[in-house]
């Protein structure tokens, strides 16, 4: 779904690094409008990973692109991609374990605030903080 959307919010506790790679692909090297808010921790060990690390970079400092580091607790995955409301669940190790889509109004409209609600609460990521 990714992949494919033309505009793309997330709101992470936790990532898988296909997610982020389908962002940077479909963003820096597509039309793609990305943004996504992710709990600090889960950005402090993605971009540790080489390849991910490279990803978010590039993603923060595309255009069309916007990382965010939130430095609280973030309770759940939830993403906007072209009007459908996501919302993942995973299971007691944080392994991804179903996803519930939505189209209701109410359904997409809280989902739309929530993520509304903890980017205000967040900083950009900066881009340059990764180079070596």
């Amino acid at each position: 779904m990714v992949d494919e959307g033309d505009e793309v919010s997330i709101l992470a506790f936790g990532s898988a690094p296909s997610v982020v790679e389908a962002g940077w692909r479909a963003t820096v090297h597509g039309t793609q409008s990305f943004e996504i808010v992710f709990a600090a921790d889960t950005l402090d060990d993605l971009v540790d990973d080489p390849d991910v690390g490279t990803w978010i970079r590039e993603l923060a400092g595309c255009e069309r692109g916007a990382v965010l580091r939130y430095d609280d607790v973030v309770p759940y995955n939830l993403a906007v991609i072209d009007g459908t409301a996501n919302f993942a669940l995973v299971d007691e190790h944080g392994a991804p374990s179903a996803l519930i889509e939505s189209t209701d109004q109410e359904i997409y409209s809280w989902t739309v605030s929530t993520i509304d609600d903890y980017r205000r609460e967040s900083d950009p990521f900066d881009p340059d903080a990764l180079t070596s």
